[in-house]
């Protein structure tokens, strides 16, 4: 799935603005979640919810709000 302007991140990104330099992986406030048959991950900062509408890549640039450092539960 593409995380387009509309989409709840890009929404939630304009909002809050981004910060190029960073990705969403590095950031405390990404979440790691199993489900039956792939890892799903989430921002707590956006919210977590059951749907793929809040899926995260790892690889999106991180906004403003970025934390640096990995969840000890990764």
């Amino acid at each position: 799935m593409k995380h387009g302007p509309n989409s709840i991140q890009g929404r939630f990104r304009r909002l809050t603005g981004y910060k190029q330099d960073e990705v969403c992986a590095d950031c405390r406030h990404t979440v790691k979640l199993h489900g039956p048959r792939r890892i799903y991950y989430k921002c707590e900062m956006i919210g977590i919810t059951g749907s793929a509408a809040t899926d995260i890549s790892l690889r999106d640039v991180a906004c403003n709000l970025f934390s640096p450092g990995r969840r000890e539960d990764e």
